[in-house]
């Protein structure tokens, strides 16, 4: 199969279309800045510790660069709200090593894998978000290829580690490739490639599922277990990254989702890397507050709502299958966490007008499901939804304290 010398036709689109865009972001009425940051920031805060007493204190601190806005605590005493971390010169070579890893990994793509590509779209639930940054990172990657520059490379790192350090801004609907848009070029951030680095290490999952190993004979680098490891310390990277500029997003969440399902492609199950990043994605919830339903579609479009609920669905799957297979407790449980189903939608009318989607929400019937009976990525998740519970009171009575009435419970 020949191999990808530059981007699809619908790439260089949406990279052509992004130039305007990106001029008007900052006034534009279709984009707003992702609030619940501030959801966090408020939970480590000391404001978080009596929420009676909300004062914010003054600081210089601009709207769109992510910075503290209440007052916390360190070994020295009360610290003012202030501007969060940049990029410095070692954040910067890591990003460096990580696109390095990126371009190896993806030097020798022929088609077979965009079409497995396209073909996951449809199947995963968080197909409309994975789509955006596998589009906006492949273009990015084209053009580092096209420049094969050390100082491209470089700059490059500085750019993404700039810009994750701002809060993330969406548009207001999803339609016309509207969240790619929103992404390409200078938009596009480290919780993103971290997402692309899951799909690369993924499609190399099934490739070694499909494909006998070489042997001694071959690379050794190049063999796709090889080549799924790679993909995996480079998708952790992206998240360190991240963590260092102190910012929690959406984007984190859904990053953390992809990383956990490459986890147990990579290391199993019952691995302590897929346990570790359900930790690390449970904090992410409790911290932005997404464990209350009534937080998850405060003040974001619908499109933005739902991709939230079926990221904690997968959270929530994830949690009590990895309990289970580790014999540990989980994460998230329902004293703390309250479920909310997304609805039976496919990812298509996620990625079209506000018009449509509340039209296609509208014709659902009562509980939520599709009338039609189609099987739809999020049809799925709604079952593995349902069983949460019940899963979780099965860990409860195998793992939590001894209890006099087990017996009638288990009944």
């Amino acid at each position: 199969m020949s191999r990808i010398k530059s981007p699809p036709p619908s790439f260089q689109t949406v990279v052509n279309d992004a130039n305007n865009s990106q001029a008007a972001a900052g006034s534009s009425a279709d984009i707003f800045s992702q609030p619940a940051t501030e959801e966090a920031d408020r939970a480590t805060s000391l404001i978080g510790m009596n929420e009676l007493h909300r004062q914010t204190l003054a600081a210089n601190v601009p709207t769109q660069r992510y910075g503290r806005m209440y007052a916390s605590l360190d070994h020295k005493g009360v610290v003012a709200p202030g501007l969060g971390a940049g990029p410095d010169a070692h954040l910067v070579a890591k990003g460096v090593t990580v696109l390095e890893t990126l371009l190896g990994l993806t030097s020798d793509l022929n088609e077979s894998f965009v079409l497995w590509s396209s073909t996951w779209d449809e199947q995963t639930s968080l197909g409309p978000i994975e789509k955006a940054a596998w589009q906006a990172t492949h273009a990015m990657l084209s053009d580092l290829r096209h420049a094969d520059s050390p100082v491209e490379l470089r700059e490059r790192s500085r750019i993404l580690t700039e810009r994750s350090a701002y809060r993330v801004s969406y548009p207001r609907s999803a339609e016309d490739r509207a969240l790619c848009r929103a992404f390409v070029g200078e938009s596009l951030r480290w919780e993103l490639l971290g997402m692309y680095c899951s799909r690369i290490g993924l499609y190399f999952g099934y490739q070694e599922s499909a494909t006998p190993s070489s042997g001694a004979g071959g690379n050794a680098n190049r063999e796709p277990k090889s080549m799924l490891r790679q993909a995996f310390f480079a998708c952790t990277e992206c998240a360190s990254l991240c963590a260092s500029l102190g910012q929690v997003n959406d984007l984190t969440i859904f990053h953390l989702c992809t990383a956990i399902s490459l986890a147990t492609w990579c290391f199993g199950d019952d691995s302590y890397h897929a346990w570790q990043l359900i930790g690390d994605v449970s904090s992410v919830v409790y911290s932005l507050k997404f464990n209350k339903p009534s937080v998850i579609g405060e003040g974001v479009p619908l499109y933005l709502s739902e991709l939230r609920k079926r990221a904690l669905g997968q959270i929530h799957e994830h949690d009590k299958l990895t309990a289970t297979f580790v014999g540990r407790p989980p994460r998230l449980t329902r004293r703390y966490c309250t479920m909310q189903m997304p609805f039976d939608l496919a990812n298509e009318v996620i990625e079209g007008s506000t018009e449509c989607l509340e039209m296609a929400v509208a014709m659902l019937g009562e509980d939520g499901w599709d009338k039609s009976r189609l099987i739809m990525p999020a049809t799925r998740q709604r079952v593995l939804m349902i069983l949460c519970p019940l899963r979780e009171e099965v860990l409860e009575l195998s793992l939590g304290s001894s209890v006099a009435d087990w017996v009638p419970r288990a009944q």
